[in-house]
C-alpha cells in the first residue's frame, strides 16, 4: 500500500525498496526522505504551511478514492480492539464518579445506556466498516515536512503498518485532534491568532479534501457521511489518546502549566460530543451543513468558555489584557469568516457578550 500511495501521490511517501523477514520481525528499506521534521512542530508553533495542508488533503482524498480489496490487511484490526474496552471502562468510571469536572458531568448526563451504545457502535464500525483504504495512524507525528524556511512545501506520510480497509473518517479523524487541541491551548494562553491559524487550517483541509472527493464522483450524501465519520473518530482519538491516556499532551503549547486541567476538561467535553455526533444513530440523517454547524459551534463555545475561565482567574493585568484582546479577535474573525457554518448567531453573541463584560 505504501508503494501504491507513492505512485498516486508522487513525493508524498517514501518509495519502499525492500521488506524482508529478519528473525522475528520485518525489515523495511525505503528511499531517503528529505522531509525530516514532524508536522507537529509547525502545529505547536500555531501554524501550518498552506501548501502542506493542500498536499495532505489531496493525497488523503486520492487514497480514499482508490479501488481496493475489502480484506486488505484486515488482521491488523485485532491490535486495536482492546482499546475499545478501555474507552468503555473510562466512560463507566466517569459516570460512576463524583467528579464535578464538566466532562464527567456530561458523561453522567449522557448516561450509561448512551455511553454503552457509543462504545458498541464504535467497535462495530472499526471491525466491520470498509469504506476505503485508510492509513489509520495519520497523526501529526507520522507526517514529515521540510524544516523551517521550506522551499517547496512538500509533505511525506510515514508509518504505514496500521493501514487497512476501514472507516473513511479514521484518517482525518486522527489528524485533526492535535490541531484542535493546540488551538485550544493557544487560546487559553492568550495567543488567539495562533489558535485561529490552526482552525483555519482545519477548514482548509476539509474544504480541499471534500472538493477532491467531489471531483472523483462522490455524492453529497457520501461527503456528509465522511464528515460525520471524521467527527466520530476525532472524538475517539481525543478521548482515548489525550483525555484518557495523556499521550502527547506534554506537547500542547500552554504558556501556564496551571491551565492544563481546564484544557483537559475541555478536551473531554469535546471528545464526548464528537463521539455522540459520530456514533449516535440519532444524528445519522444530519446533512453536511448541520454537521459542520454543530462541530464549529462546539469548538467556539469551548474557546469562549476556557478563555472566560482564564480571564476570571487571579492574574496580572497584562495577562488579562491578552485574553480580552483574544476575545476581540474571535469576535472579529467570526464576522468576516467566509464559511457560513462559522457565522452563527449563538457563537457570535456569546463571544461579543464575553468581550463586553471583560472590557467593562
Amino acid at each position: 500500500m505504501m508503494e501504491m500511495f507513492a505512485q498516486i501521490n508522487p513525493g508524498c511517501a517514501p518509495v519502499p525498496y525492500l521488506c524482508e523477514p529478519v528473525h522475528d520481525m520485518m525489515v523495511l528499506v525505503t528511499e531517503w526522505n528529505d522531509d525530516d521534521e514532524q508536522l507537529a512542530t509547525q502545529v505547536i508553533d500555531g501554524w501550518m504551511d498552506p501548501r502542506v495542508a493542500s498536499g495532505l488533503a489531496r493525497s488523503v482524498a486520492n487514497l480514499h478514492c482508490q479501488d481496493f480489496d475489502p480484506s486488505f490487511n484486515t488482521g491488523i484490526r485485532n491490535t486495536m480492539v482492546s482499546t475499545f474496552s478501555t474507552l468503555h471502562k473510562k466512560l463507566e468510571s466517569m459516570i460512576a464518579s463524583t467528579d464535578n469536572s464538566r466532562a464527567s458531568l456530561l458523561a453522567r448526563t449522557m448516561g450509561t445506556n448512551l455511553c454503552q451504545e457509543l462504545a458498541s457502535n464504535m467497535l462495530f464500525h472499526y471491525e466491520n466498516t470498509r469504506d476505503c483504504l485508510v492509513h489509520s495512524d495519520l497523526h501529526v507525528k507520522n507526517i514529515l515536512v521540510e524544516r523551517e524556511a521550506a522551499k517547496d512545501g512538500t509533505v511525506s506520510i510515514v508509518d504505514w503498518e496500521m493501514a487497512f480497509s476501514g472507516p473513511i473518517g479514521r484518517d482525518l479523524g486522527s489528524f485533526f485532534p492535535f490541531l484542535l487541541c493546540c488551538a485550544l491551548a493557544h487560546a487559553i494562553s492568550g495567543k488567539q491568532e495562533e489558535a485561529l491559524n490552526l482552525l483555519n487550517t482545519i477548514d482548509q483541509i476539509w474544504e480541499e479534501y471534500a472538493e477532491a472527493l467531489r471531483q472523483r464522483g462522490k455524492s453529497e450524501d457520501f461527503i456528509s457521511y465522511a464528515f460525520r465519520s471524521i467527527i466520530g473518530w476525532c472524538g475517539r482519538f481525543m478521548f482515548l489518546g489525550f483525555y484518557t491516556s495523556g499521550n502527547h499532551t506534554e506537547d500542547f503549547p500552554l504558556a501556564d502549566a496551571d491551565d492544563k486541567p481546564t484544557l483537559m476538561d475541555s478536551i473531554g467535553v469535546l471528545s464526548l460530543r464528537f463521539m455522540q455526533w459520530g456514533f449516535d444513530s440519532k444524528y445519522v440523517n444530519f446533512d453536511l451543513e448541520d454537521l459542520r454547524r454543530i462541530f464549529a459551534d462546539s469548538i467556539w463555545n469551548e474557546m469562549a468558555l476556557i478563555t472566560t475561565i482564564k480571564a476570571t482567574q487571579p492574574t496580572t493585568s497584562s495577562n488579562k489584557s491578552s485574553v480580552v484582546s483574544g476575545l476581540e479577535i474571535f469576535t472579529r474573525f467570526i464576522g468576516v469568516k467566509r464559511l457560513p457554518v462559522l457565522q452563527n448567531n449563538f457563537a457570535t453573541g456569546r463571544l461579543m457578550s464575553l468581550t463586553n463584560s471583560f472590557m467593562a
